[in-house]
């Protein structure tokens, strides 16, 4: 009968260990497969990282053609300034902004908080931009951090794409240049 329960008892061990082998190889295997799923998910981690860094620059970067102009009730622009800069192109970048074969160094940008509306705005610079307004809800200030003051260093980004530039009491309309 000793016999009898020894070999049960060492069959019992043997199946025991078998099963536990089969786990381990399942489990060795499952850890090589999700080792892989992890660095799959890193890759495309740092793929999407690339891409928004790539996306994350500011919608103002690039050329901008002039295409309109007004005045506020009161501007200290002269007239020939006025026209000297209906037909410029500024070009926003990262260190510098060029304002048509002038380049400019400068530190950043500076955004405000405070979104404009169409009253505020009307409020605050007393101008009269209603028809420029036309598919635009908000304004965001810009400010270009520079040493030197210069055309095209203050000017408002709006949600249709455009920029208005503000130069002593004179408003400036953008678009994206081709």
């Amino acid at each position: 009968m000793k016999k009898y329960l020894m070999m049960l008892a060492a069959g019992l061990l043997t199946v025991s260990l078998g099963g536990c082998a089969v786990v381990t190889d399942s489990s060795q295997t499952d850890s090589v497969e999700v080792e892989e799923v992890a660095e799959e998910a890193k890759d495309d981690t740092e793929k999407n990282d690339t891409e928004q860094e790539e996306t994350d620059e500011p919608a103002w970067y690039g050329s901008w053609k002039i295409i309109d102009v007004k005045a506020a009730a009161v501007s200290a622009l002269a007239e020939e300034e006025v026209e000297k800069y209906k037909d410029q192109t500024v070009t926003y970048g990262e260190t510098t902004v060029m304002v048509g074969d002038t380049s400019y160094e400068i530190e950043g940008y500076e955004t405000m908080l405070d979104v404009y509306t169409q009253d505020s705005m009307t409020q605050d610079y007393k101008a009269d931009l209603s028809d420029w307004w036309n598919g635009a809800g908000e304004l965001s200030f810009v400010q270009v951090l520079a040493n030197d003051d210069f055309f095209g260093s203050v000017f408002f980004a709006t949600d249709n794409g455009e920029l208005w530039i503000y130069c002593d009491g004179v408003f400036f309309r953008a678009e994206k240049a081709a």
